[in-house]
């Protein structure tokens, strides 16, 4: 048989098309590898439910104080807030918090779990001299369960966190300040079961992004929106209850008036390339002392930087870190930053946020599949590689962070 430069061309293109369908995901997302590694696994689940009762399990494990706080308001969908604390002291304190965004939750989870099963096996080393210890399992519970990134009021709770004062400012703003309205259409559309409503969308969004630039398209879309209750990034009217239970826990469960440091991690995905994560702060000003923390070769970079990871930033506000730099007393020094895992390229993300959150408004009877494209979007929960390195890399910048906050003299 002769060889055939021009069927290998034809195949390997079918193989690249193949690739770019499953949305560059790791090979092993659909190549599973022959071999499970127990170690890896263990730690990450399929479901919210799942995962609650696997971080309940390490918890106790820990022996940590564990706290579930209800959303009264969801009582029928037996949602939680899971809280895990491990008392030390007064002075110094590190919160991990998983589930801000839902949907991409499962990865914080998978961290938590791993991090409280080496604490469960370090707890005799453990002093009255060490931080507190805070892990905030889902604090996006119906995000989680539902497989969607916004909250049961369809909020983005990383665009929630402000004063009211603020909400109404940006009330106030023009809607298409930064260029939100202009893609409502796209963003937003509202007969998505309509035949060929998915094209006509996906070719405005091209058609912008080709006039425009892709840049334009992302500061719209990331900045957010406090005037499309019902479109994607949508901050919200006022805090939400997830924002006010996490504020009452650090409100009860913290000496406010002895502490003095803490450091806090908020785990995210979908950002970056797939498998590696970048670290992100507020502003730029603490990216010197964040490089002295975390001194690996991961990238660390604020949300006011024009990296590709964090371009189109500069817009947003009602950030987490944001938040709880402003609840903690003046007094405390914080290190705040979102842990940001790479999972597909960012219009993948976009078009699956945009079909889920669309059939969620206005076909949910036909949602799961759409919802199932999120996941697979914010968690490659196929790929064993990506679970490796999300479960590496979080332990590894907790323990970095620990040690920082835990040798810091005043």
């Amino acid at each position: 048989m002769s060889f055939s430069w021009k069927a290998t061309t034809i195949a390997l293109l079918l193989a690249l098309g193949v690739h770019i369908w499953n949305d560059f995901a790791p090979w092993d997302a659909y190549f599973p590898s022959s071999t499970i590694k127990n170690d890896v696994e263990q730690h990450f689940s399929e479901t919210y439910y799942q995962a609650r009762a696997q971080f309940r399990k390490r918890a106790f494990a820990a022996h940590a104080e564990v706290y579930a706080v209800p959303l009264e308001h969801l009582s029928a969908l037996d949602l939680t807030i899971d809280v895990a604390i491990i008392p030390g002291s007064n002075e110094k304190a590190i919160l991990h918090i998983s589930g801000t965004h839902g949907v991409e939750g499962f990865a914080g989870s998978g961290i938590q779990c791993g991090m409280l099963e080496i604490l469960a096996n370090q707890s005799a080393t453990l002093s009255t001299d060490s931080p507190t210890l805070i892990f905030v399992h889902a604090l996006n519970p119906y995000g989680m369960a539902m497989l969607r990134r916004f909250n049961e009021h369809n909020v983005d709770l990383n665009r929630n966190f402000l004063k009211p004062e603020d909400f109404e400012k940006r009330r106030g703003m023009d809607p298409n300040a930064f260029g939100y309205a202009d893609l409502d259409e796209p963003l937003n559309p509202k007969h998505p079961t309509r035949w060929g409503a998915w094209v006509h969308t996906h070719r405005q969004l091209v058609q912008v992004a080709w006039t425009k630039g892709l840049t334009y398209i992302k500061r719209a879309v990331v900045g957010g929106t406090y005037h499309f209750s019902q479109g994607i990034f949508y901050g919200g009217e006022q805090l939400e209850p997830s924002g006010r239970a996490l504020f009452q826990v650090l409100d009860e469960h913290l000496n406010m008036e002895a502490l003095r440091v803490m450091g806090i991690i908020d785990v995210h995905t979908g950002l970056g390339p797939s498998g590696y994560d970048t670290l992100l702060l507020k502003t730029s000003k603490g990216l010197e002392r964040a490089r002295g923390i975390f001194q690996d070769r991961q990238p660390i970079t604020s949300v006011d930087d024009e990296d590709s990871v964090t371009s189109g930033y500069d817009t947003a506000v009602g950030f987490l870190c944001s938040g709880l730099e402003l609840h903690l007393p003046r007094s405390v020094k914080t290190v705040c930053l979102a842990q940001e895992f790479g999972t597909v390229p960012g219009f993948v993300v976009l078009r699956a946020l945009i079909h889920e959150n669309a059939m969620y408004h206005h076909a949910p009877t036909r949602r799961l599949p759409y919802a199932e494209r999120l996941r697979d979007a914010f968690y490659l929960h196929t790929s064993v590689d990506w679970k490796t390195s999300v479960l590496t890399r979080g332990i590894t910048v907790w323990q970095q962070l620990y040690t920082y906050v835990d040798d810091l003299y005043y």
